[in-house]
């Protein structure tokens, strides 16, 4: 999987790179198909914002993004979880 991580209104930060890349790989066990994961981490008016876009066969995507106040890994989290549920429903449907 092609992980591309963007950092906006923040320094860039390895530690939260290697997250995100950590928490990407493993939604690979919910639909193993997926090719791309674009993230885009960034300060919204000292909220935490993460939104990302999953890349799919036969040009689908799954987006999903998360907000949460104090913690950059607690919306990293966040997010996570609604991917999971949304490639377990995608995985169903076909």
């Amino acid at each position: 999987m092609d992980i591309q991580v963007t950092f906006h209104q923040m320094e860039s930060s390895d530690a939260i790179k290697d997250y995100c890349q950590k928490k990407m790989d493993k939604l690979v066990k919910y639909y193993s198909r997926i090719s791309s994961a674009k993230i885009v981490l960034e300060i919204i008016k000292l909220e935490h914002h993460v939104s990302v876009v999953l890349g799919l066969p036969q040009k689908k995507v799954v987006k999903a993004s998360a907000n949460e106040k104090n913690d950059m890994y607690a919306a990293i989290d966040a997010v996570i979880d609604k991917l999971e549920r949304q490639l377990t429903d995608f995985k169903e449907q076909h």
